[in-house]
């Protein structure tokens, strides 16, 4: 009889996976093992397309573990990752930096992943797990547009190319999620060329980019924003939560 992996094993193997490794097949029957009070995995899915949902499906096979969060921007996939969560309790996302912040995705998953990848760390590189920290930014620009275009049409166009939505056609706005990640630097000459790419625009001035949290670290003079490795900047534009980032545009000209 083929012996069945365990919880830990079977983790092991994708970690293995995330490592660049081949990995072997997954389990289909539940490992006889039984857990500890303490052994519990609670999990968070990002991404809820099929490969997603398998993966997941697949952790669920093993005993002791349990889906607490699943994060899709697209609504039938993440109906269908709460439908394969198998939870009546699991919360939805549609931002994944949300869901990482979610403390019930705990971090006993963190420390075995953390032990299996240890045995693929080449001598000399260090391992370490950390949880982003996000920046939220303040950019403020004017623009003044040519007399036949209207002011409505432009600010739309703007708040879209400056958002962190995905706009359609293959195409997101420049603070979408996927195009920021850990310890990037962002450019003002990133700005302007997208600024200055929409038809209509005369010249555009950017007045303030910054920190939200630091508003004395502007970028404005030295053209560029660092962060550290741990942060990824954030600039959701919501008003509800303006500590995520705010963008203001004021337009001169036009109609």
């Amino acid at each position: 009889m083929k012996k069945q992996p365990t919880r830990r094993s079977f983790i092991g193997s994708t970690a293995a996976a995330a490592a660049g490794m081949l990995a072997s097949s997954p389990a289909k029957g539940k490992s006889t093992s039984k857990p500890g009070p303490n052994d519990t995995v609670q999990l968070g899915l990002i991404g809820c397309g099929g490969q997603g949902r398998a993966v997941m499906r697949n952790h669920l096979a093993l005993d002791g573990v349990t889906v607490v969060a699943v994060c899709d921007l697209n609504e039938k996939r993440l109906a269908d990752g709460v439908k394969d969560s198998g939870n009546p309790n699991v919360k939805t996302y549609r931002d994944y930096r949300e869901l990482l912040e979610n403390k019930d995705v705990n971090r006993t998953y963190e420390h075995e992943l953390r032990t299996d990848l240890e045995k693929y760390r080449m001598a000399g590189i260090d391992l370490e797990v950390d949880g982003p920290v996000y920046i939220g930014l303040e950019l403020e620009m004017e623009v003044c547009i040519e007399e036949e275009f209207f002011q409505s049409d432009i600010r739309r166009e703007f708040m879209n190319l400056f958002s962190n939505r995905i706009l359609g056609k293959g195409k997101s706005g420049i603070f979408h999620p996927d195009k920021l990640s850990f310890g990037q630097t962002l450019y003002l000459s990133t700005l302007y060329a997208t600024a200055q790419s929409v038809e209509g625009v005369i010249s555009v001035k950017v007045l303030k980019f910054r920190r939200l949290e630091n508003t004395a670290v502007s970028g404005i003079d030295s053209g560029i924003l660092n962060f550290t490795r741990k942060e990824i900047p954030r600039l959701d534009n919501d008003p509800n939560f303006r500590e995520r980032g705010v963008f203001n545009l004021i337009i001169k000209g036009g109609r």
